[in-house]
């Protein structure tokens, strides 16, 4: 008792008090404990989707912006214009406009790019210039194809 502070009576009061334990079911305690972390990733994920719509809908004010005919350089045809569409084979041309192939399952199509989950859960986006195959699910070599946005008729 010489390390306690030793007050009045406290020798009385300890011997009526009964002893209070706490019992905490285990089992009850994991379900807290997963219950928090549920609702802990749940909020992660709305937060995320939340800003991935605001990012979202930023691109496309961006990209109705750059579309615009006015803006748009060379948006009147002209000699840059031209030389582009010089500089592109006709057959190349004939190949890609004429294959058109349906927006594969969990792809969409948003603002001229393709938007797909990737395996890790990060949202990714797939442009003209992506070098991105698609291959179907149990799908042989010869049944993958190069996906881009106008293969799949996505403006």
């Amino acid at each position: 008792m010489s390390w306690e502070i030793h007050r009045p009576g406290a020798a009385r009061q300890a011997s009526k008090a009964v002893a209070r334990t706490l019992v905490v079911n285990e089992r009850w305690l994991i379900v807290k404990i997963a219950g928090g972390v549920l609702m802990a990733l749940l909020a992660w994920r709305s937060i995320e989707l939340y800003l991935l719509r605001l990012e979202l809908e930023e691109l496309g004010r961006e990209t109705e912006a750059m579309l615009k005919p006015d803006l748009a350089p060379g948006g009147d045809q002209g000699q840059g214009s031209a030389r582009i569409r010089s500089t592109r084979s006709a057959a190349a041309h004939s190949v890609s406009a004429a294959v058109r192939r349906a927006l594969p399952e969990g792809y969409r199509c948003v603002a001229g790019t393709v938007i797909y989950t990737a395996h890790d859960g990060a949202m990714r986006n797939i442009t003209a210039r992506s070098n991105y195959w698609y291959c179907p699910p149990g799908g042989k070599g010869e049944d993958c194809w190069l996906l881009t946005p106008a293969a799949v008729g996505c403006r």
